[in-house]
């Protein structure tokens, strides 16, 4: 019999004996990571708060590359075990990596906090995963999300964050993740973010760890700042602080020095296309000048464009020129 635990209405599977993991490998897709190699999630799910290791974050980062952009459901997926070791020979010790990550991500609730129309706060709590498989000799996970997550990853219609999967999949550190996604959604409109340091914190699920700000220094921002600096999100910060306790943080993202906008040049056909679709020259030149300080990269640049393009023929948007410049 198959071990599994149950949370509201969906099942999370983690191991099977081989009847039941050649059934759930009979309808898994053998569907490959986005040949684009951008994934996206709303922003509500970037800033939510969770927990998980670094092999489960690239876990997700994979089964998330599968998204295709036309998807209403989410598709059960084979996910081959060398993608979470991108630098690495798979080796004897993973079985029992891959194995820990599987239960682990099993039960991962994620927790996203929104604000209605009043502005009073809903704090919504369910499981992540809606089955994650994996069987020793394999060489291959099965896993689909909960449809939970549906509005968050699925047919994204504003308020998300773009990025590449290499970069992503490059991180030794899961908080140097977090640290990225989080930057990046806030990147496109301000070159200095601040965030408040119990609500970091509490998004990174350390509310009960490194309580001593010089440990949550040395092992999360400092570590976060090495890895992103060789990223389009590279950061020197600052303290803030009240009294003797610091209570914020500064993050100045690091820009290559500014140029006029009649000398930046957008990808070929990118220009001409955005201009075909109604973009204004005041918001074609902000395009061009974010394109120039790399908030903004090609791929994301096209990523956004035929994302929109696709939702304007399908009727899910009037004006894809608003949205595009908007993402």
């Amino acid at each position: 019999m198959a071990k599994s635990t149950k949370a509201g209405d969906s099942q999370t599977e983690l191991f099977s004996n081989d009847s039941e993991f050649l059934e759930a490998d009979r309808r898994a897709t053998t569907r490959q990571i986005r040949q684009d190699s951008m994934v996206a999630q709303h922003n509500d799910l970037v800033r939510a708060r969770y927990d998980m290791s670094l092999l489960e974050s690239r876990l997700f980062v994979c089964l998330l590359g599968r998204i295709d952009r036309k998807d209403k459901d989410f598709v059960l997926c084979r996910i081959p075990v060398s993608e979470l070791y991108p630098d690495e020979k798979v080796g004897g010790k993973s079985y029992s990596q891959v194995r820990e990550a599987v239960v682990r991500l099993a039960g991962r609730v994620i927790h996203v906090e929104t604000r209605d129309e009043q502005g009073k706060r809903e704090i919504v709590s369910n499981p992540l995963m809606a089955t994650c498989r994996y069987k020793e000799g394999s060489g291959y996970l099965i896993a689909q999300f909960n449809n939970f997550v549906k509005p968050y990853l699925l047919e994204l219609q504003g308020n998300f964050t773009v990025a590449e999967i290499q970069t992503l999949l490059g991180f030794r550190s899961f908080y140097s993740y977090r640290l990225y996604w989080l930057l990046k959604s806030s990147a496109f409109h301000h070159d200095t973010i601040k965030l408040e340091l119990a609500a970091l914190k509490k998004t990174l699920n350390l509310e009960e760890r490194y309580q001593n700000f010089a440990d949550f220094k040395r092992f999360v921002l400092d570590i976060a700042k090495h890895e992103l600096s060789i990223t389009d999100m590279a950061f020197e910060y600052k303290q803030v602080k009240e009294g003797r306790a610091v209570s914020s943080l500064l993050f100045y993202l690091l820009r290559p020095a500014v140029i006029t906008q009649d000398e930046i040049k957008l990808p070929e056909g990118t220009q001409q296309i955005l201009t075909e679709i109604g973009i204004s020259l005041k918001s074609l030149n902000e395009i061009k000048l974010r394109f120039q300080q790399e908030k903004l990269s090609e791929d994301y640049l096209r990523f956004v464009i035929k994302y929109y393009q696709e939702a304007k023929k399908t009727g899910r948007i009037k004006s894809s020129a608003g949205a595009i410049y908007k993402a």
